[in-house]
């Protein structure tokens, strides 16, 4: 990008955009590198863990929020699955939501994937080095179960706080998982209404990009290789499906309810003192 500025405009316009962009392109590759040339070293420093079901609204909503509320140089770790399913994945979680004007790199979450074989030992040894561990309880399953053993028996239930959406009820099951092993619980609940900012700007972002990435290229391929009549035809088609493909980002990835602002601030006073 700043060769081509020098070749078309001159070196000063190159300056001007080649710093800000060499300097975000460094922000994106050094810290992964880093990581990837010494993988365990962040089991030595202090880090929160998140163990929940997978694909549920803690795993797509709940994670945000434990994401923007973690303090500055603490990062998050949590296990995805090999394969995440459609909907999974918010574009815009770790880069908004994680990110930290205080420490960036050090405060940048921390994913590791792990499939059916290998998660068991991974989370074995999480649990043993987290700082502070948080398991949400709502969607119980014989994962969870396992990790609430493997808590008790590491020792770690003081250090563990237990999520629990409200109206779900505690399972049984579970509640035995937890004998001799006493933790808190901590109640949330869904809103729409502090949701509503979010999706506001979720739709702006989505609107330019959708103009820009797909009708922009479509309009220019129409005009260059098609008649008057044609244009019209393959432009109204075209139009429509990106109007559905933009709709069925934007419901998949954003189209979620918030978490009230109660429980907010009591996570962020748990997370901060942990």
């Amino acid at each position: 990008m700043p060769l081509m500025f020098i070749v078309l405009q001159g070196v000063s316009p190159a300056i001007f955009y080649g710093i800000p962009y060499c300097a975000w392109t460094c922000g994106i590759i050094i810290p992964p590198l880093v990581r990837h040339l010494k993988p365990r070293s962040f089991l030595q420093s202090p880090f929160t863990l998140f163990l929940r079901s997978f694909s549920t609204f803690s795993d797509r909503v709940l994670i945000n929020l434990i994401l923007s509320e973690s303090p500055s140089g603490k990062p998050v770790v949590y296990l995805t699955p090999p394969k995440s399913k459609t909907g999974d994945w918010n574009p815009f979680s770790i880069g908004f939501a994680g990110l930290k004007l205080k420490h960036p790199f050090r405060s940048i979450p921390i994913i590791l994937q792990a499939d059916d074989k290998e998660w068991q030992p991974v989370a074995d040894e999480l649990i043993k080095h987290a700082n502070l561990i948080l398991i949400d309880l709502s969607n119980t399953s014989e994962a969870i179960k396992f990790e609430i053993s493997l808590i008790r028996k590491a020792g770690r239930c003081t250090d563990t706080f237990g999520l629990l959406e409200q109206g779900q009820v505690l399972d049984t099951s579970v509640e035995k998982e937890f004998t001799g092993c006493q933790i808190p619980l901590l109640i949330y609940k869904r809103s729409w209404y502090r949701s509503a900012f979010e999706l506001l700007v979720s739709l702006t972002i989505i609107l330019p990009m959708t103009i820009v990435v797909f009708i922009s290229p479509l309009v220019i391929i129409l005009k260059l290789h098609f008649n008057n009549s044609l244009q019209q035809v393959f432009g109204t088609i075209g139009l429509i499906f990106v109007l559905i493909l933009g709709a069925y980002v934007f419901i998949t990835n954003f189209m979620r309810p918030s978490i009230e602002n109660k429980f907010k601030k009591l996570l962020h006073a748990i997370l901060c003192d942990g």
